[in-house]
C-alpha cells in the first residue's frame, strides 16, 4: 500500500518561481539604466534644437554655404568699438529652399514698407 502521508515536492515549483523572479529583476534593472532618458534620442539621429524665444541681433554677417545648406551668421556689434569686429552670437543653417524662400518674403516685406511710405525705396 501505498502511504497517504507522502506530500508530492514544490521543489520544482519554487525553483520555477525563483528563475522568474531573477528575470522580472534583470529586466527591470535594463530598463532603470540601460534606456536613455529621452527615448526619441535612441531613434533619431539629429538632436531636437534648442529654440530660442527672442534673439536681438545687429545684422547678418556672412552668408555662404556650409555642409548642411546655406548658412547665415546673425551678428552683434561691439558697443564699446563702433570699428572693431563685430560677434557672432548665431549661426543658422537651413537648405537652399529654405533660404530662396526667406529671401521672397523679405522682399515681400521690403514692398510693403515703401508702399506704406516706412522706408524708401533705394534706387
Amino acid at each position: 500500500m501505498s502511504d497517504s502521508s507522502a506530500k508530492p515536492s514544490n521543489a520544482p515549483v519554487m525553483v520555477l518561481l525563483v528563475l522568474n523572479l531573477l528575470a522580472t529583476i534583470a529586466m527591470l534593472a535594463h530598463v532603470v539604466y540601460y534606456i536613455p532618458e529621452n527615448s526619441s534620442a535612441a531613434t533619431d539621429t539629429v538632436a531636437a534644437p534648442q529654440l530660442v524665444n527672442d534673439l536681438l541681433v545687429d545684422g547678418v554677417g556672412n552668408i555662404g554655404m556650409g555642409r548642411d545648406g546655406i548658412e547665415l551668421e546673425m551678428i552683434e556689434l561691439n558697443q564699446d568699438n563702433p570699428n572693431g569686429e563685430p560677434s557672432v552670437m548665431q549661426t543658422v543653417t537651413m537648405s537652399q529652399e529654405a533660404f530662396l524662400d526667406t529671401l521672397n518674403r523679405m522682399n515681400l516685406l521690403r514692398e510693403r514698407l515703401v508702399e506704406k511710405d516706412l522706408i524708401r525705396a533705394v534706387e
